[in-house]
């Protein structure tokens, strides 16, 4: 099974830099338009995070494609921020907590989930889509190939700790619009191993 993790277009937040995760913004026109100009992968169904940005790009790229609705794409949403939420770096930059956030990579200080809290719930998320996923490839018969339409940290959080090729969680970050092709390698799910193999 081919799983592309395609992260949504542009918002207003994503050019201002902002801290967007649990805002629910809509694309903005530039986010829209360079949309329109990416050629996307067929595919058999597409799973979006219930976010505007996600729903709007499923709308754009895979208007006339089957859509799957499964409760845990909830769990695939972006990470909250708590009080950083929303905020620049510039807005940010002489806040203690913040800079304590920044010094603990994320763990500490935002109110909001800590990137332990948030990789833990995308996953333990789209281990159940899988499973959902592998039973109904086999009942086709035959072998599906998947959009999941998400956000950059999902995406990290997903390959940081799923992927066959290790790397770091920042080191998987991907640009609005783009996306990453991975194949299930269905042994090691079963086995609980990383099972992403990437193209």
């Amino acid at each position: 099974m081919q799983i592309y993790l395609i992260r949504h277009g542009k918002t207003k937040g994503n050019i201002e830099r902002r801290y967007v995760g649990s805002t629910d913004e809509n694309l903005c026109s530039i986010g829209i338009s360079e949309l329109k100009k990416i050629k996307y992968p067929k595919v058999d169904y597409i799973l979006c995070s219930p976010m505007k940005r996600c729903l709007e790009t499923a709308d754009i790229i895979y208007s006339d494609t089957n859509r799957l609705n499964y409760k845990e794409m909830e769990l695939l949403k972006e990470i909250d921020f708590g009080k950083f939420e929303n905020k620049t770096y510039e807005e940010l930059k002489g806040n203690k907590d913040y800079c304590l956030w920044l010094k603990s990579v994320g763990e500490n200080g935002s109110t909001g989930e800590s990137k332990t809290e948030f990789i833990s719930r995308c996953v333990i998320g789209f281990k159940n889509i899988v499973e959902k996923l592998l039973d109904l490839e086999n009942k086709k018969g035959s072998e599906l190939s998947i959009a999941l339409i998400v956000h950059g940290g999902t995406i990290m959080a997903i390959l940081s700790e799923l992927a066959k090729i290790e790397r770091e969680y920042y080191d998987w970050q991907v640009e609005n619009a783009c996306f990453y092709k991975t194949n299930v390698n269905q042994k090691c799910f079963v086995r609980n191993y990383r099972f992403l193999e990437m193209d």
